[in-house]
């Protein structure tokens, strides 16, 4: 005999909440799961209360779309992403801003923290020369370093969980993903097979997996020794 069928429910929507004025870009929850932060192309970044979807602040200063937000390990800080090639460090606490990231000269498609919370990078737009990695120290705003290890732009991130190997994936030019060192961006391979632009990435916890996912509609699962 089968198994029971799983009990299936007609609703299971909690709430609505009518967030911003246009497109909304990206989400995350904070690191206890009781705060959610949105971008938007209407160039804010808002925060919500999880528990019952009530607005808690506005983050405003992007000038572009927000296309990604991330929040540190320790949730202190909160981290955008702009078409207006800046990544902006806010506190998380009361919405100031901490420091304004430059480097790239053109959209950043995506940003992500350090495990330990110390850095931030963030992929973008490059052409000329110019850098489509960033990695900044989070606590100073000041530059690391820069890599342009992709054709022309990196639309996905993500550092392994020790924070050793920083993972980043190509767009509509290279479709590759570039596993990279994260203490200085070299490249350590490249991962082909996607025939679209690298949508998103991310490792397994043990940080033996990568996952990759593709404007081609699939989803790749690579070994990382």
């Amino acid at each position: 005999m089968c198994c029971p069928k799983p009990e299936v429910t007609v609703e299971s929507r909690l709430r609505t909440i009518q967030a911003h004025d246009s497109v909304v870009g990206d989400i995350a929850f904070s690191p206890d799961g009781t705060i959610l932060a949105s971008g938007s192309d209407d160039h804010t970044v808002r925060l919500w209360h999880v528990s019952d979807g009530t607005p808690l602040r506005t983050l405003s200063g992007h000038t572009d779309w927000v296309r990604s937000v991330a929040f540190s390990p320790d949730g202190a800080t909160l981290a955008s992403a702009s078409g207006d090639g800046t990544v902006r460090l806010w506190r998380a606490t009361d919405g100031n801003l901490l420091h304004t990231l430059t480097g790239h000269t053109d959209q950043v498609n995506a940003v992500a923290f350090s495990p330990d919370g110390l850095w931030v990078a963030g992929v973008g737009v490059g052409g000329d020369n110019s850098p489509i990695l960033v990695v900044w120290d989070v606590r100073t705003g000041e530059k690391i370093y820069q890599r342009s290890n992709h054709t022309l732009s990196g639309g996905a991130i993500a550092f392994n969980p020790d924070g050793s190997i920083l993972a980043t994936g190509g767009g509509h030019a290279d479709k590759i993903i570039q596993v990279q060192r994260s203490s200085d961006g070299q490249p350590l391979k490249s991962l082909s097979g996607h025939e679209a632009w690298v949508a998103d990435l991310a490792f397994s916890p043990d940080g033996r997996f990568l996952v990759s996912g593709s404007g081609d509609g699939t989803i790749m699962v690579w070994m990382i020794p």
